[in-house]
């Protein structure tokens, strides 16, 4: 084989052609049948053969005449191929008597598939890349004529047609799926775009009411002070700067929320578990919340556990931010009037449950199906403060336990969420 065939064979864009094009199943094809039996009939040859070349095998993807086993596998190694000496030319290959011809007359086709005479012209793609070869055989030295000649390459036009048309095909088809993809792109970037803006929209609502507040009073605070301060007892005095400082920590709690769903959303929670007493841990929590929360409703807590101890598995911080907003937003949408808060923790082998439980405003229909995204509040809290992050957040730190939340509620009668996260 000379180094020419041998770069022609495994010529990686040709090898791609061929796979595209789908040349290379062992199947006959009837795209290519017709022709092969015409060339039979019109120049009375016993094999007719349109074959196509890998780097080591050649394929008939249709061929009259072949002996078995080649007529049952479609195909032979190169050790069998005339064929594959048409792909450097674009000329016809003519032998006559291959056991003479100096380019085949070691070939295992010879002994092999008693090829004797061959004739084959080359096909390739409109772009010059040699895929094969369309030929006929005799199994007895035959003098090809012109006419023969001229009849094949006459032939050779149409399977040249047929795979111009499978390269069309397949790049039409190409072009479509592209174009699909750059829709989908486009519709995806459309869709994240409209988010951002809600979400920006839905921030600056936020920011509007939520800021606003607490920075008046503060300068209101400061205005008085400024004006009246040497007029004030010292316990007023006292009083006001008490006011400011809890303006400033509601301000303090708002960006620090705002913080972090945008470093979650950015790169996540870092998630470190540990064993740690649940209940213990719940206590705590329910205790830290109920000082800082002004609402006087109690918190009650009720645990049950299939372990001896209630030392479970998980993420401190991340159960800090779950259990603590969730007792925060049942106590400020409970109402002055309402029963109290409810905390309930189950344990099992392989999960934590926990239920928080309200009497309060409940969760309009309508906004049922967003309430966890960022900056979500319902039309009934429009007097309430928050920010409408507390909820993103928290299923953000189930997620990352790789746990799940979901919630029951009926507006005006209060809300149930449960948690569920592994353990195990």
């Amino acid at each position: 084989m000379s180094d020419n065939l041998s770069d022609i064979l495994h010529q990686p864009e040709r090898l791609h052609k061929l796979r595209i094009l789908d040349l290379i199943d062992k199947s006959e094809d009837i795209s290519f049948s017709h022709l092969t039996r015409l060339a039979k009939e019109i120049l009375d040859v016993p094999i007719v053969l349109v074959t196509f070349i890998e780097s080591e095998r050649q394929v008939f993807r249709s061929q009259i005449g072949l002996s078995e086993p080649w007529a049952s596998t479609n195909e032979t190694p190169l050790s069998h191929s005339f064929c594959q000496h048409t792909l450097g030319t674009n000329e016809p290959l003519v032998i006559n008597d291959a056991r003479e011809h100096p380019l085949v007359k070691d070939n295992l086709a010879i002994t092999d598939l008693n090829v004797i005479a061959y004739l084959g012209m080359p096909l390739s793609t409109v772009d010059g890349f040699a895929l094969g070869s369309f030929c006929i055989i005799d199994t007895k030295p035959r003098n090809w004529t012109k006419k023969d000649i001229h009849i094949m390459q006459d032939l050779v036009g149409a399977v040249m047609t047929e795979i111009k048309l499978r390269e069309e095909l397949y790049y039409h088809r190409e072009t479509q799926l592209e174009l699909k993809r750059q829709k989908e792109d486009i519709d995806k970037a459309l869709i994240t775009e409209k988010e951002l803006n809600l979400l920006k929209s839905r921030f600056m609502s936020m920011v509007s009411h939520e800021f606003r507040t607490p920075l008046a009073v503060i300068q209101s605070s400061i205005d008085l002070l400024d004006r009246y301060g040497d007029l004030y007892s010292k316990q007023k005095r006292i009083d006001a700067f008490a006011k400011i400082r809890r303006q400033i920590e509601r301000l303090t709690y708002l960006v620090s929320n705002t913080m972090t769903i945008s470093r979650t959303n950015d790169i996540g929670f870092d998630f470190s578990p540990q064993e740690i007493d649940i209940l213990e841990l719940s206590k705590e929590i329910a205790t830290e919340v109920k000082v800082s929360n002004p609402s006087p409703l109690p918190i009650s807590i009720t645990s049950c556990s299939t372990r001896e101890a209630n030392v479970v598995a998980i993420d401190e911080h991340l159960f800090r931010h779950i259990l603590q907003n969730l007792l925060e937003n049942a106590l400020k949408y409970s109402g002055s009037t309402s029963e109290p808060v409810k905390l309930s923790l189950a344990i099992s082998d392989q999960f934590l449950t926990i239920r928080v439980s309200d009497s309060g405003i409940g969760i309009p229909r309508d906004v049922e199906p967003t309430i966890f995204e960022a900056f979500v509040r319902a039309n009934n809290a429009d007097n309430i403060a928050g920010t409408g992050l507390g909820l993103a957040i928290v299923k953000k730190a189930v997620e990352q336990h790789a746990g799940t939340i979901n919630f029951r509620t009926h507006e005006g009668k209060g809300t149930t969420f449960i948690v569920n996260l592994p353990i195990a």
